[in-house]
């Protein structure tokens, strides 16, 4: 199922609901020149996987929008805590504290879910 057919679904078994699709952090930094050596992977590696991530949150923050849908940014609030960084929000490759490899750590979920809420309250 597509993010569009999932919000249009829920409009129409809840049409007050508000739907808030929640973008991935920043979980690469948006210049790995900054932090050589953090990650087994090539620069370009690090370059590719950003652009991936940023594509991923391009789409849902689209498909959001053309489904009356909010789209809550998360990579400015988790922007330096990479998964490369000193104060990791993301785990890193190879693992070094529990939490899935390029998916938020309990750091990086409190983050998420701080900005989800903003949103949600204003």
């Amino acid at each position: 199922m597509q993010l569009g057919d999932g919000i249009g679904r829920i409009h129409s078994k809840a049409p007050n609901a508000r739907v808030v699709p929640v973008g991935y952090p920043e979980a690469i930094p948006a210049d790995p020149r900054k932090r050589p050596g953090r990650m087994p992977v090539t620069r370009k590696d690090l370059a590719h996987l950003y652009g991936i991530l940023g594509e991923l949150n391009a789409t849902m923050s689209r498909a959001a929008a053309d489904n009356g849908a909010s789209f809550v940014d998360t990579t400015t609030s988790t922007a330096g805590h990479d998964a490369c960084s000193d104060d990791r929000w993301i785990g890193g490759l190879p693992p070094t504290a529990p939490a899935v490899p390029l998916h938020p750590n309990a750091k990086g979920e409190r983050a998420v879910t701080d900005v989800a809420l903003r949103s949600l309250t204003g």
